[in-house]
């Protein structure tokens, strides 16, 4: 999580975090915003790097700091393109460069944490492959960056993480419209209660009772549900982009 320093903005958010050390990018460059160049030492003496989306989110600016975890670090620069990072891929937060060097000193790489280590390597010529391939000592074999297979498992790993964050947060949503259903149907029937005692003073079972307002609550939630499925076979089909044929052809038959 990362918070401003500011207590009086009550704001807060999730955050994924690179450490960068002196030298990398190894290919490229972090490019940022308003045309400052990037250089290792805005990363020194607990800097960081941040993207667009966290200033927005919580209204903070170059210049001002920022709490993670219980370190204050001072926003250096706005990444506007980062080498090496894919278009699309999914994370739970915003993107924050640190340094290495203060992510382990400030324990922010403790017990709990979550964290995953790359070897960047830098070769010369044109087929990094083969000595990498015969490279001895190494504690499992390398996976390089380049390769399509590495991208598709990647790919499919960050899929997966994203299916199941959006299942959660169906769930979630789920439970909440419940307690929001109970909460409805309580107040209902609580502004009943006058109307269900004369009932009983007339003559009227409980089961009738029960009955009467049960096929009320009943009405209520069809009436509800239909009204749902129009409003979103609607939005479908406003979304859903129609189908281009090229002039002169004939639809399909059959």
């Amino acid at each position: 999580m990362v918070r401003p320093a500011d207590r009086r903005r009550r704001c807060r958010g999730w955050s994924n975090y690179s450490a960068s050390t002196a030298g990398t990018p190894l290919y490229g460059s972090l490019e940022l915003e308003g045309g400052q160049p990037y250089q290792h030492r805005l990363l020194e003496g607990r800097g960081a790097l941040v993207r667009p989306e966290l200033l927005a989110q919580l209204d903070v600016a170059i210049g001002d700091v920022i709490v993670i975890g219980e370190t204050r670090f001072t926003i250096r620069g706005v990444v506007s393109s980062e080498p090496g990072r894919r278009a699309g891929a999914f994370s739970f937060g915003t993107r924050v460069i640190l340094d290495r060097r203060d992510l382990e000193a400030r324990g922010l790489l403790g017990f709990g944490s979550r964290a995953t280590y790359r070897l960047l390597v830098k070769m010369p010529g044109a087929d990094p492959e083969k000595p990498l391939a015969t490279a001895a000592g190494l504690p499992r074999p390398i996976r390089l960056g380049a390769d399509v297979s590495v991208d598709e498992d990647d790919l499919g790993r960050e899929l997966g993480r994203a299916e199941n964050y959006l299942s959660l947060v169906g769930l979630i949503i789920v439970m909440l419209g419940g307690v929001g259903v109970w909460s409805v149907i309580r107040v209902f029937v609580q502004q009943k209660l006058r109307s269900i005692a004369i009932l009983k003073c007339v003559g009227g079972s409980t089961r009738q009772i029960l009955t009467v307002y049960v096929a009320q609550v009943f009405l209520m939630a069809l009436t509800g549900s239909a009204l749902g499925v129009v409003v979103a076979a609607g939005a479908v089909a406003w979304v859903r982009p129609p189908s281009r044929r090229p002039p002169g052809s004939r639809p399909p038959v059959g």
